[in-house]
C-alpha cells in the first residue's frame, strides 16, 4: 500500500495529485475559499496538540523557562560577536520578544511533527530545506508579517521535518518560488492624512530638546499628552515613530552556535535555528541599528521613557530604549489592552513587566510582581462615556487570530478559532428571530488571516448586516443598544469604562482567567453581564432587549459593574496629575 502524502500548509504548489490519499498537518491547510480544491482529496486532518489546553499551559511554563536559559546565552553570545557589553536587560528590551514569539512557533510546529512521527504511520511529504535561509526577517516588524504565511511556515516546518528522527516520512526536495513581498498601494487620502500629520509633527517637534522626556505612543489622547508635557515643564512635543532601515543578510556571520546543556531534540534543533532565522537586524545591520539610534532626533538624555504601543514591534525604539536604560533612564510602560491582569498566561504581560521599571496597570495588582502598579486606564482618560440609544442596535463584534500558532497568551490557538466562530453562529442562532433579522451588526475583525470569515457568514446567514471592520469600533458602539463582547481583548473593557450596556460571553476552556480575575467575573455572572454559553449570553439579550435601561442602569448591574472596572479599566480624579507624580518620581 502507497503511503499517504503529508501536507504542512496551505501552500497548492507542495500538494500531490488529488487520487493521492492525505493527511493535513491542520486546519491551517484548508482554507474556505478553496474547499472545492481540498475538499477533492480523500484525506485526514491530524488532531491539534494544544487542542488540550492543560497541555498547552505545561508547554508555555517549560518554554518560558527555556527561554530565560536561551536568552542568557544569546545575550553573551551578541555582546561576542558585537564586541560590546550589554546587559541582560538591554537584550530582553532589544531582542526578547523576537525570541519568546519565535521559540513558541518553533515548539508548536515541532510538537506536531513529533506527534505525528510517533504514530509511526509511513508518510510522504515534499520540504524546501533552503527556504528557511530565504525568508530572515529583517526586522520585527517583517517578522511579524512572516510568520503570519504560509511560506514561512512551510520553510520552518521543512527545516524540521528534514533535521528530525522520521524515518517513516519519506521527503522529497522540491525548489518552491516564493511571492516576493507586495507593495501596498497607498490611498490618496491616506497620503494626504500623512502629510497632515508629518506637518503637525515638524511644528511640534521645531523645538528640539536634549533631556526632555520620550513620550510615544502613550494612548493619551492628544490634548492630555500636550497637557501633561507643559505640567512637566516641556515644551509639547509628539514625537513620530522612526523605521528601521532595511540590511543586508549575510550567511557568513551566522555561522555560530548557543553554548546550551540540550536536553531534547527540539532544543537541539531550536539551537541551529536561531542563527539561521534571526532577524537582520540583530546580527548583520546590528552596528547601523545603533549608529541611527546614536544620531536620531529623539532625546539624548531623557529625563524619563514612556510607551504603550511601541515596545514589541519597533526595534529602533526597543534599541534606543536599551541604550538609555544602561544609562540609567527610567523606562515606563502603560498596560497594552485588555487580557492584561485578566488571562491566566501571557508571554506578553511577563515580558513587559519584566523590562520595565514601572509598569502602570488599569487597575489592578499582582503581589508577584512590584514594578505593577495599579493607575487607570489611559485609554479613556478625558472621553466621555457613551450615550445610550434606545433605537440602536446589537453590535456584535468578533475577533481572530492567525491560522497558525504565535506567540503564546490564554485565548483560542490556531485552528481553536474555528470553535470560537462556532460559538459566534449559535448566539446568533439564539437569538428572537426579529432582533436576528432587523437589529444585529456582526462587526468583523479588519486582518482576516485567510479564515474568510464574511463568506462564512454570509453561507449560513445571508441577510444579516455585516461590518467587514472598515468602521471604528467606537463609531458602531454609538450607534448600538448593546455590544456584545466575544473575546477577552480590549473592547469590552472599554465599552464597560464608558457605560455602554454590555454583554460579554466566551468559552472558559479557551479563554482562561486567573484565579484572581474569578471573582469579579462571578461578580458580572450574577447580574447578567457575563457568560459561558452563547446560548446563556442570546437569552440575556432577548430578555432584555426592549428594556435595556430598566436592566443597565439599575443599582444591582452599576455596582457590579463598577466594582469590575475600579480593578481593571479604573477611571481616577485628576488622572494627569496621578501620572505626572508616577513620570517624575
Amino acid at each position: 500500500m502507497n503511503p499517504k502524502h503529508l501536507i504542512l500548509t496551505a501552500l497548492e504548489e507542495t500538494w500531490p495529485s488529488e487520487d493521492i490519499p492525505v493527511v493535513f498537518l491542520g486546519e491551517w491547510c484548508k482554507i474556505y475559499d478553496r474547499k472545492e480544491k481540498w475538499s477533492k482529496y480523500n484525506g485526514e486532518t491530524f488532531p491539534y496538540h494544544w487542542d488540550d489546553r492543560a497541555k498547552l499551559y505545561r508547554d508555555y511554563l517549560y518554554i518560558q523557562d527555556l527561554y530565560e536559559d536561551v536568552l542568557s546565552n544569546l545575550s553573551e553570545k551578541l555582546n561576542e560577536i558585537h564586541n560590546v557589553n550589554h546587559s541582560l536587560r538591554y537584550w530582553r528590551i532589544l531582542i526578547g520578544p523576537w525570541l519568546g514569539y519565535f521559540m513558541q512557533m518553533v515548539f508548536d510546529r515541532f510538537e506536531m511533527l513529533r506527534i505525528l512521527i510517533e504514530r509511526n504511520i509511513e508518510l510522504y511529504c515534499k520540504i524546501d530545506e533552503s527556504l528557511v535561509k530565504i525568508l530572515v526577517p529583517n526586522d520585527m516588524e517583517d517578522f511579524g508579517k512572516k510568520y503570519l504565511g504560509d511560506d514561512w511556515n512551510f520553510a520552518i516546518y521543512s527545516y524540521l521535518l528534514q533535521n528530525m528522527k522520521s524515518d517513516n516520512i519519506y521527503k522529497q526536495k522540491i525548489n518552491l518560488k516564493t511571492e516576493s513581498l507586495k507593495i501596498r498601494k497607498i490611498s490618496i487620502k491616506t497620503q494626504l492624512s500623512k502629510v497632515g500629520k508629518g506637518i503637525l509633527l515638524s511644528i511640534l517637534n521645531f523645538w528640539p530638546s536634549s533631556n526632555g522626556p520620550l513620550i510615544i505612543s502613550s494612548y493619551l489622547p492628544i490634548l492630555s499628552l500636550l497637557r501633561i508635557q507643559i505640567e512637566l515643564g516641556e515644551v509639547p512635543k509628539i514625537w513620530k515613530r522612526i523605521q528601521c532601515s532595511s540590511y543586508r543578510l549575510n550567511h557568513q556571520q551566522r555561522n555560530w552556535t548557543l553554548n546550551l546543556e540540550f536536553k531534547s531534540e527540539f532544543e537541539v534543533l531550536l539551537s541551529k535555528l536561531i542563527p539561521i532565522q534571526m532577524p537582520t537586524g540583530y546580527l548583520e545591520g546590528y552596528l547601523e541599528l545603533c549608529r541611527s539610534v546614536s544620531r536620531g532626533p529623539w532625546p539624548e538624555n531623557p529625563r524619563f521613557i514612556f510607551t504603550s504601543n511601541e515596545h514589541n514591534s519597533s526595534d529602533y525604539f526597543k534599541a534606543y530604549v536599551g541604550e538609555k536604560t544602561e544609562r540609567n533612564v527610567k523606562y515606563f510602560l502603560g498596560q497594552h489592552g485588555g487580557h492584561y491582569g485578566i488571562g491566566k498566561w501571557s508571554f506578553m504581560e511577563d515580558h513587559e513587566i519584566e523590562s520595565s521599571d514601572r509598569y502602570l496597570t488599569w487597575g489592578w495588582k499582582d503581589i508577584s510582581k512590584p514594578n505593577a502598579i495599579s493607575f487607570a486606564s489611559i485609554k479613556i482618560i478625558g472621553i466621555n462615556d457613551y450615550k445610550f440609544v434606545k433605537d440602536g442596535k446589537l453590535l456584535l463584534v468578533t475577533m481572530s487570530i492567525p491560522r497558525y500558532s504565535y506567540w503564546m497568551y490564554s485565548i483560542p490557538v490556531g485552528s481553536q478559532w474555528m470553535n470560537y466562530f462556532n460559538d459566534q453562529v449559535r448566539f446568533v442562532r439564539s437569538l428572537d428571530t426579529g432582533i436576528q433579522v432587523n437589529d444585529l451588526v456582526v462587526r468583523l475583525p479588519s486582518s482576516d488571516f485567510n479564515w474568510n470569515q464574511n463568506l462564512r457568514w454570509r453561507d449560513i446567514f445571508p441577510y444579516i448586516r455585516l461590518d467587514y471592520g472598515n468602521t471604528k469600533i467606537e463609531k458602531l458602539i454609538q450607534n448600538s443598544r448593546i455590544y456584545v463582547s466575544t473575546y477577552n481583548a480590549t473592547t469590552f473593557l472599554e465599552s464597560m469604562g464608558r457605560n455602554t450596556p454590555t454583554i460579554i460571553f466566551w468559552n472558559p476552556n479557551h479563554w482562561e482567567i486567573r484565579d484572581t480575575a474569578v471573582p469579579f467575573f462571578e461578580i458580572l455572572k450574577n447580574v447578567g453581564i457575563f457568560h459561558e454559553s452563547p446560548e446563556e449570553a442570546a437569552k440575556m439579550v432577548n430578555k432584555i432587549w426592549n428594556h435595556v435601561p430598566e436592566w443597565w442602569y439599575s443599582k444591582e448591574v452599576q455596582d457590579a459593574k463598577n466594582e469590575f472596572c475600579y480593578e481593571y479599566v479604573r477611571k481616577v480624579k485628576n488622572p494627569l496629575t496621578i501620572l505626572n507624580n508616577y513620570l517624575k518620581t
